[in-house]
């Protein structure tokens, strides 16, 4: 159960038979509909199907509706994603997934915000103009980053990170959220500008690092890079970005943890 940004509406998934001794509960099948705080049922929104036979391979998906969730920036607006393979991975096709939306009150046609050339994986919303969508394959170990804009459609997204996921030395970060009016954690955007804390492993150690990354160009600037050699610094996160403060965890082998 959950509640749309602006508590207006209630999202309820409800697990149905028939049940199964083959695969994990979240693998039943379910109901998801959307009512309003009150209980009175606004749409029968999704059936999935109970998922005993997917197609073979780590990146197999379910066909239909899948992560259906609210968009953290706007009041009441449903988001999904579906397979364009048939949720099997040996279909050679050039997009993967495919996002869409519904808002409020959900008696329009669905929206398609722009699709992916690997399996969905989630997005970091952000405002009207910008929003980053991660999606990853397991067979390559790859993992792209795309910023796209979730109000025009017809602008192709940029991939702003194309790399193996598990090589922690080209890991780019993770992007910094903030509460908005709504209680819902979005990106902080200063002037197309993002800000990505990275863990910092390099073949001589780990340095933790601050990024401003430019939406907009592409462009990253390295702001702050730690220098510690002889203790472990542990970036969390702004305390005011504006005056460029930030929460930090130092330790060391003769020190207890403690912020700064």
């Amino acid at each position: 159960m959950s509640f749309s940004p602006n508590g207006e509406y209630v999202l309820l998934l409800t697990i149905t038979p028939p049940y199964s001794y083959l695969v994990p509960y979240y693998m039943f099948a379910a109901k998801t509909n959307v009512y309003t705080m009150d209980g009175k049922l606004v749409t029968e929104f999704n059936q999935s199907l109970l998922l005993e036979n997917l197609p073979i391979g780590f990146m197999a998906t379910e066909t239909g509706k899948r992560n259906i969730s609210w968009r953290a920036d706007e009041p009441a607006t449903l988001y999904w994603v579906e397979a364009l393979d048939g949720g099997d991975p040996a279909n050679e096709v050039p997009f993967r997934d495919e996002i869409f939306q519904l808002r409020a009150p959900f008696t329009d046609s669905p929206l398609s915000l722009t699709k992916t050339i690997n399996r969905y994986v989630g997005i970091y919303w952000g405002n009207k103009q910008y929003a980053l969508l991660i999606d990853q394959w397991w067979n390559s170990r790859n993992q792209k980053i795309y910023v796209f804009n979730p109000s025009d459609n017809t602008l192709e997204p940029s991939i702003v990170t194309d790399r193996n996921y598990q090589d922690e030395y080209s890991a780019p970060g993770f992007p910094q959220m903030e509460r908005n009016n709504m209680d819902r954690d979005v990106l902080i955007i200063q002037k197309d500008n993002i800000y990505l804390f990275g863990d910092g492993f390099t073949p001589n150690g780990q340095f933790p690092f601050i990024d401003e990354l430019n939406l907009k160009t592409q462009t990253k600037r390295r702001l702050y890079t730690s220098s510690y050699n002889d203790k472990v610094e542990d970036l969390y996160s702004f305390v005011d970005i504006k005056k460029g403060l930030v929460l930090t965890r130092i330790q060391s082998p003769t020190e207890y943890p403690n912020y700064y």
